[in-house]
This record gives structure tokens, C-alpha cells and sequence, in this order.
């Protein structure tokens, strides 16, 4: 009742608030870097399954939890591995997939952009808010960066950075 899991997207609701917090993981394993290898895999590429399970996600929270006005947008991984799971999708432009997978996440967006809620997004430590999942921050109300990381952690993740690409020079317009 109060989460939903995919392979790449986890949403937790907290019902008390009236909040959903959304994040999202970065790949953990090589992708392709080819239209060609993209096509070869399909829906098991990571740009390609974290853009259909966030637009599921969004339209879950639409649709079926009303009451929920407050989405809280975070991510976890690694910024390298988001930034070369895009880049097929940006460099490969003439192939078929990799076309219809930048459009895939540029309806995505524009789902978020129309969703008339409060849209939060968190820069915490460890966070991968890189080129794609970047406009999840630049589309938000409002963005909270963390300066450094947790000191009571043993092995403390990385600094909370935004890292923008050429992805975020238009690749995906927003809707208004």
C-alpha cells in the first residue's frame, strides 16, 4: 500500500503528509553505446527501462493517489554510469531507438512537468542528478542541495553534485 518497486524506480508513500518520494538508481552494469547494441538489448537497457518505469511511476501517483500532493524526486548511484547510459541516446540520433528513447524520456517529462503537484527534488550525497535525471531537478518547485556529506557515516558517499550535459541544452522541451 505505502511503496511501489521497480527494477530501477522505487517510490515510497508516506500518507501522513501526503508525500511520495521517488528515486531513482543509476545503472549498475555496462551499457550499450551503440543504437545497434541499444536495439540489440531493448527494454533491459537502463536508459530505456528507468524512463518506462518513472512514466509508470507518474502515472500510478496521478491517477490512482489523488490525495498524494507532495512528489519528492531523489536518485542514487554513480554520475559516470547515468552520463554513459545517455550518451547513446544523444549521439546516435539517426537510429530509431535511440530517437524514440529521448522522446520516450521527453513525454516522461513533460508527465512531470503537467502533473499538478508539488514537485521536490533532493541533491543529497551519493545522488546522481546527472544530464537526463537533471531535468528531474530543473523541472521541480523546488531543489535542496546538501553542502558535503554525512559525518556519522563510516564510508560517506560522494558530495551531492548537479552535473548538467548537453542533454539538458533542449533535448527535452518542456511542456508549457
Amino acid at each position: 500500500d505505502n511503496a511501489v518497486t521497480y527494477s530501477t524506480v522505487q517510490v515510497s508513500i508516506d500518507r501522513s503528509v501526503g508525500a511520495a518520494t521517488i528515486t531513482i538508481a543509476s545503472p549498475t552494469e555496462q551499457q550499450p553505446s551503440t543504437g545497434e547494441e541499444l536495439a540489440a538489448i531493448g527494454e533491459e537497457a537502463w536508459i530505456i527501462r528507468a524512463a518506462r518505469e518513472l512514466d509508470d511511476a507518474v502515472l500510478d501517483l496521478r491517477f490512482n493517489e489523488p490525495e498524494i500532493g507532495t512528489w519528492v524526486f531523489k536518485t542514487t548511484g554513480n554520475h559516470a554510469d547515468v552520463r554513459a547510459a545517455e550518451e547513446v541516446i544523444e549521439t546516435d540520433t539517426d537510429h530509431w531507438l535511440a530517437r524514440e528513447t529521448r522522446l520516450l524520456w521527453a513525454r516522461t517529462f513533460e508527465r512531470v512537468d503537467v502533473s499538478a503537484r508539488s514537485l521536490i527534488a533532493i541533491v543529497g550525497p551519493g545522488s546522481c542528478f546527472t544530464g537526463t535525471l537533471a531535468e528531474l531537478v530543473l523541472a521541480s518547485d523546488r531543489s535542496f542541495m546538501l553542502t558535503g556529506t554525512w559525518e556519522e557515516d563510516d564510508v560517506p558517499p560522494p558530495p551531492a553534485v548537479l552535473r548538467l550535459t548537453p542533454a539538458n541544452l533542449g533535448s527535452y522541451p518542456m511542456a508549457n
